[in-house]
């Protein structure tokens, strides 16, 4: 499958899990971008968008919970980590309600394209690309900064939510 949009380090997060889910989001793009470039039929593209928003769906799922412990674990009053100066319980719960966001704007997406017997690649492709780097940069750009300071301050909750 041709690559319209390759990792980099910047959408890295700094958890394995959760860049091998973002690097498996990345994979489902580039299938439907495929498929659209080809002689796909739109039965296919509509199993392509379904995986896509079944693999970003779970993701969310995951990197919600993982926000979801890291203030569960902060919360304690014993606990007085550097990190938590790096990322407030507001901000988690701000991040989860863009995880909604996003999901709402890929199914809007994926209703305007499945119409299309074959929809247009590139318009196709830039948008997809554009909604996966806005969330991977833009909204995810403090998970790195969270996950790299609990690597130093308190690994051991580092490797639970491994």
């Amino acid at each position: 499958v041709q690559q319209f949009l390759t990792w980099g380090d910047s959408f890295s997060v700094g958890h394995a899990a959760l860049d091998e889910e973002h690097r498996l989001i990345i994979q489902a793009i580039n299938n439907i971008c495929a498929s659209c470039d080809e002689k796909g039929d739109p039965q296919e593209l509509s199993v392509l968008f379904n995986k896509l928003k079944e693999t970003t769906g779970k993701h969310f799922e995951h990197e919600n919970a993982i926000l979801r412990a890291v203030v569960a674990y902060t919360a304690s009053e014993r606990r007085g980590h550097v990190f938590i100066g790096a990322i407030s319980q507001a901000v988690i719960t701000e991040h989860i309600k863009e995880h909604a966001q996003a999901l709402i704007i890929l199914e809007s997406m994926i209703r305007d394209a499945l119409p299309d017997t074959r929809p247009n690649a590139q318009p196709l492709r830039e948008i997809l690309s554009h909604w996966f780097v806005n969330h991977a940069v833009k909204n995810d750009a403090h998970l790195k900064t969270l996950f790299q300071a609990m690597e130093k301050d308190c690994p051991d909750l580092l490797l639970r939510l491994s």
